[in-house]
């Protein structure tokens, strides 16, 4: 739960509350298709020598979250919808998370899942 790509300092990309809250789950939203905003390939400018392998592999797997069809996305939303707060929230209790990540984080997926039901 961090940022929609990966960073080379974990503490930027990894349990980051802060970017997960600010970071929208799609990216560009056209007329019959939605991007997503992931997965992200890192900046070049972070890159170093025995990284290569992830930046290529992230490269290859970029068509994941793109080109996704609204109505896809959207009944996705309404099936993630039928999950309620409680299991939600369980889900980073069970993570391990504090009660006040658990709130936050949970909250964030509610908007995300928010995101695609209104496409």
């Amino acid at each position: 739960m961090g940022t929609p790509g990966k960073s080379y300092n974990d503490r930027a990309s990894k349990g980051n509350l802060y970017v997960y809250q600010r970071t929208r789950l799609i990216s560009h939203l056209h007329r019959d298709y939605i991007d997503l905003n992931f997965p992200k390939c890192p900046p070049i400018s972070e890159l170093i020598e025995f990284e290569w392998v992830f930046f290529f592999h992230q490269l290859n797997i970029r068509w994941v979250g793109k080109h996704i069809p609204r109505k896809d996305a959207k009944w996705i939303g309404s099936l993630l919808s039928q999950l309620t707060p409680q299991q939600i929230s369980d889900a980073f209790r069970a993570a391990g998370y504090s009660p006040d990540e658990v709130q936050a984080y949970s909250h964030a997926v509610v908007s995300r899942i928010e995101e695609l039901k209104e496409l």
